[in-house]
């Protein structure tokens, strides 16, 4: 399957369109709504006029078939059918979005023929949008192109009438079916083309085809397109000499911008006030920050920069920020604010909020039970299976804690059926997870009742007994804290995610009963047991009744907890549940004991009980988050200036995830760090792994080589002699492949990737091309970087290794981009189809001895495969596992070492103690395709690296065995180490080595108290 992929396009609404330079487009009406659109109608993703309309006819059938010719341009279709959405003709949008040619029936297909391009002035290139869809969401269907792209969807078009704003493009070239209703065929050129649609799970058709030319005209070259001077009423053939309004530094509205900018900005230049939000386009900067009245930087094109429901410009007039929907930060939007009659400038002034019931029971997991964890209404405290973890909840308090479960046996159980027979019933919770979900993950729920959580990666459902499944679209990942709400009444069934109603289903009440307990986290939700969650769920909370949609809205917004409207009884802006929570006198204003009020300091620590309650820190602890540091220190700007002053996050003891709590990374023990960056030399060594080597320079020997490269190569980061060692002697010779798909896969020459054991600098990049096909086949001279022409070493030396690559086709996985080791398992040479190939042959390897590292996958996990090669005369099978959406290389690689086709799940295999100086590899076609992403040569005996290549623990005898590469002859010391900062301890100095690797072990454990342990193997002087 080719990645699943889609794109939001979101159009605001606005008075100015910037059209395309020439553009048509055809609209399929149906006999069910037969309004024509105009050659005037502005539509499109690319909103432009000079659309014409079929002639749906009297019946279904009756426009099934048909030809329409526009300015030149000829369709001609053909299906069985016609039919319409719900989007009506409010606005051009909707009205290419409602009526469809639709492929009924099984094995069914539309087909759209065009003919006479050249004849409309496009250039030389040009794209298609076809926008498609059913009456019906989620309906798959394939779209393609004569001799070109294939692209999957799932019907995204019924809308209810809300287009522009919901357009949605797919790029999935596969199998991944992602929510869309267009398709772009880009780069095109030729006189015709032939599109079809490709029927699959249930009807669906064409709404519309808009060809788009990609060539801009500027028959006076002022920088200004023809079609956007024509649009707003400038004349394309004066560059500002005939009329100077009428050229790039014209302003014909006089608003102070030019139109040049005007062009750029996508304003109008006949309207001082595009978004007619009382403020002038000059002063609408759209720099995302609000500095003046005359700077607002706000967008010109939006009258609500912050869609809070006010004017950009009645928020500058009011004093409020129109870039931020809650200026005063008290959880209300100005807008609701300005209704209600309260102060949207004040944080203690918001609007009443009223009051809901109490639930049958809340969770909060502030408590951070071992083994039991409280019911806030005091009847169903829950019982934690499993040993998961308590980390800082959804609102970031320091008092605020979640539960995190850990996807294996995690979970917590109220031990009751709380849902049976419940005539109306409503479920909250906020959940946050970064780790894709598998088939019927549980949130919360009662199996055999109501069913709640993660269906597939993609969906969340809601499943009752009574009524069925509701799923909504959500994940793979929940993209940091979500709120989650549903609710079961006469009405309906329904799902909400941060306040907003999203799905909604049959009515399921009244309930059942089932004899299965209500459950938290899994333990059982969609089944009897299982179901396990991977990530973090807080304060859940059921009730016997249906909240308002109001209700469910607030809680998201935190204007409201689930146990009632925030109150403040002493008034003194400290929330009385988080005085509660912090050991405050609710009813004390700071009258009676100063610490009680805001400006009370009962921690001592330099912080107000109101900045403490800002910050989220604890009132009661100068050092929230236990990391050395006062809260009043950790100022949390990301920037750090002082010890006083240190940026950091006062609720994190690492704020910059290096391993080193924030108080230490600013104490000199010898150098100070920056405790908002893990690495403050920026040598790709994070702070924690700089024991020996200084952490504030990236080169700490300033012989010329970054201390990481120096590692990486087996240099001493500390000695400046050996920094110039290594051109064309290095250990390594590693070959990355990439696709055209995935350009930015290129490794750096100072990025390390690969096989821990055998990571290494200078990969070599091959050129992926401009197409699938591109990329395919090369050789040494298709070799990019890090030099053009050569395959060097890792040390960046001509390796002298000649390569030739052959296969037909190339593409890549989603691991992206964000790390070496996922660039390197991204792109690859491909065999695709029953006779595909992948080959790769080198010539004049210099290595006495080397083991040959293949690296292997495809877009799609658990094809079968072979790597095969006849240099070393073995075969090994696979499964592929490669596409992992990232990749971590400490956790990621799987080696097969399988002979008996067996095909093991595994991304990479080692053909070992190879001799020859020239070598051949091949990939084996199994179920489908798959290739290879990289090849790594590692040569043998002396100039091994010396590095630790295994560690072994046995958890039974709390034993560790420890293997590294050694020298001959040679004498080790091992230590050992809590922190990567004392090595004080020494296990045994005597150590004589094994050969080419030493193996130390099994021998006990020697801080069987210690949660972690660091290993150091040294040469000695004794050989």
């Amino acid at each position: 399957m080719k990645a699943l992929t889609s794109t939001i396009f979101v159009l605001l609404a606005s008075s100015v369109h910037i059209f395309a330079q020439d553009s048509i487009g055809f609209s399929f009406n149906s006999d069910r709504d037969n309004t024509a659109m105009d050659e005037t109608t502005v539509a499109g993703v690319v909103p432009s006029p000079g659309w014409v309309s079929t002639d749906g006819g009297a019946d279904a059938q009756g426009g099934a078939n048909g030809s329409i010719d526009n300015s030149g341009v000829t369709v001609e279709w053909s299906c069985n059918g016609t039919w319409n959405t719900n989007n009506g003709v409010s606005n051009g949008d909707n009205q290419i979005m409602n009526g469809y040619i639709d492929a009924v029936g099984a094995g069914r297909y539309c087909d759209v023929n065009i003919s006479g391009i050249d004849a409309f002035t496009f250039g030389e290139n040009y794209d298609i949008y076809v926008y498609f869809g059913s009456d019906g969401n989620g309906r798959t269907g394939k779209v393609s192109l004569q001799d070109g792209e294939i692209y999957s969807y799932t019907t995204f078009s019924q809308q209810g009438g809300g287009f522009p704003t919901n357009y949605i493009r797919t790029e999935d070239a596969g199998d991944g079916n992602p929510e869309a209703n267009y398709a772009v065929f880009e780069g095109l050129g030729g006189d015709t083309q032939s599109i079809q649609i490709l029927r699959g799970s249930s009807n669906s058709g064409i709404h519309g085809i808009q060809i788009v030319s990609t060539q801009v005209f500027d028959d006076d070259e002022d920088g200004l397109p023809d079609s956007w001077e024509i649009n707003n009423d400038l004349d394309p053939e004066d560059n500002g000499e005939g009329d100077v309004n009428n050229g790039a530094e014209g302003d014909p509205d006089q608003d102070g911008v030019t139109n040049i900018d005007e062009y750029e900005n996508g304003t109008d230049p006949q309207d001082v006030d595009t978004d007619n939000d009382d403020l002038n386009d000059n002063v609408e900067t759209n720099t995302g920050v609000f500095v003046s009245a005359t700077n607002t930087g706000t967008d010109p094109k939006l009258e609500d920069s912050d869609t809070d429901g006010l004017l950009d410009g009645a928020e500058v007039e009011l004093g409020t920020n129109p870039l931020n929907e809650d200026t005063d930060g008290d959880n209300f939007s100005d807008a609701d604010e300005v209704e209600a009659g309260t102060d949207p400038l004040d944080g203690d002034s918001y609007p009443d909020v009223p009051d809901i019931e109490p639930p049958l029971a809340y969770w909060t997991f502030d408590d951070q039970g071992a083994n039991e964890t409280a019911d806030l209404r005091g009847d169903y405290n829950g019982i934690v299976y499993g040993d998961p973890e308590y980390v800082t909840g959804h609102s970031g308090s320091a008092s605020d804690f979640a539960i995190q479960f850990d996807g294996m046996d995690d979970y917590v159980s109220s031990e009751a059926p709380l849902l049976n027979e419940k005539t109306e019933f409503t479920m909250t919770g906020w959940v946050n997870f970064t780790a894709s979900q598998g088939n019927r993950t549980g949130l919360f729920g009662q199996n055999d009742l109501v069913e709640f959580g993660m269906i597939n990666a993609s969906q969340m459902q809601l499943w009752t007994v009574t009524a069925g499944a509701v799923n909504v679209s959500f994940g793979p990942t929940s993209d940091g804290w979500r709120h989650i709400a549903v609710k079961g009444t006469a009405e309906g069934q329904l799902i909400y995610i941060d306040g907003e109603l999203l799905g909604s289903g049959g009515s399921p009440v009244p309930l059942p009963t089932s004899a299965f307990n209500f459950n938290i986290g899994g333990g059982g939700v969609y089944d009897g047991s299982g179901n396990w969650f991977n990530g973090s769920i807080d304060d859940v909370a059921v009730w016997d009744i249906a909240l308002t949609d109001e209700a469910i809205a607030n809680i998201a917004s935190g204007v409201l907890s689930p146990g009632g409207p925030r109150e403040d009884s002493d008034e003194d802006g400290l929330p009385d549940e988080w005085e509660e929570n912090n050991d405050l006198d609710p009813e004390d204003n700071g009258d009676v004991d100063p610490n009680n009020g805001p400006e009370g300091d009962p921690d001592q620590d330099g912080l107000t009980n109101l900045e403490e309650f800002v910050a989220r820190t604890s009132p009661q602890d100068a050092d929230s988050d236990n990391d050395g540091l006062d809260d009043s220190a950790e100022t949390n700007t990301g920037t750090y200036v002082s010890v006083t002053d240190t940026g950091s996050d006062p609720n994190k003891a690492d704020t910059d995830g290096d391993t080193l709590n924030d108080g230490s990374e600013v104490e000199p023990n010898p150098y100070v760090t920056d405790p908002n960056n893990p690495d403050t030399d920026g040598d790709k060594l994070t702070d924690a792994e700089e024991v020996e080597t200084d952490p504030t320079k990236e080169d700490t020997d300033g012989g010329g080589t970054s201390d990481s490269v120096e590692i990486a190569l087996g240099l001493d980061p500390l000695d400046p002699g050996d920094d110039e060692s290594g051109a064309g002697g290095g250990t390594k010779i590693g070959i990355n492949f990439n696709s055209d798909r995935g350009t930015d896969a290129e490794l750096g020459a100072d990025e390390i990737a690969g096989l821990p054991e055998v990571a290494q600098l200078n990969w070599n990049n091959s050129d992926g091309g401009v197409g699938a096909q591109a990329g395919a086949s090369g050789s040494q001279a298709d070799i990019i970087s890090p030099v053009s022409g050569v395959l060097v070493d890792d040390s960046g030396g001509d390796s002298g290794v000649i390569v030739d690559w052959a296969s037909n086709g190339t593409w890549n996985t989603t691991n992206g981009f964000d790390s070496p080791d996922a660039k390197l398992i991204n792109g690859y040479i491909d065999n695709i189809g029953g006779g595909g190939f992948a080959t790769v042959d080198f010539k004049g390897i210099s290595f006495s001895s080397y083991d040959v590292y293949v690296y292997f996958g495809s877009d799609g996990n658990g094809r079968t495969g072979e790597v095969e090669s006849t240099t070393a005369g073995q075969t090994f099978s696979y499964n592929t596992d490669s596409n992992k959406g990232a990749f971590d290389p400490e956790f990621d690689y799987v080696l097969t070492e399988d002979e008996d086709g067996t095909n093991p799940p595994s991304n990479y295999c080692v053909f070992r103690d190879q001799s020859s100086s020239d070598f051949s590899v091949q990939i084996n076609r199994g179920s489908s395709n798959s290739g290879i992403h990289a090849i790594q040569i590692v040569r043998l005996g002396p100039g091994t690296p010396f590095e630790m290549t295994e560690i072994l623990y046995n958890a039974q005898s709390d034993e560790f065995t420890l293997t590294w590469n050694s020298k001959p002859n040679q004498t080790y010391a091992l230590f050992v180490s809590e922190d990567l900062k004392s090595w004080d301890f020494d296990l045994d100095d005597s150590i004589i080595s094994d050969g080419d690797t030493t193996t130390y072990g099994p021998f006990e454990n020697p801080m069987p108290e210690a949660r972690e342990l660091f290993f150091r193997a040294q040469e000695t002087d004794d050989e």
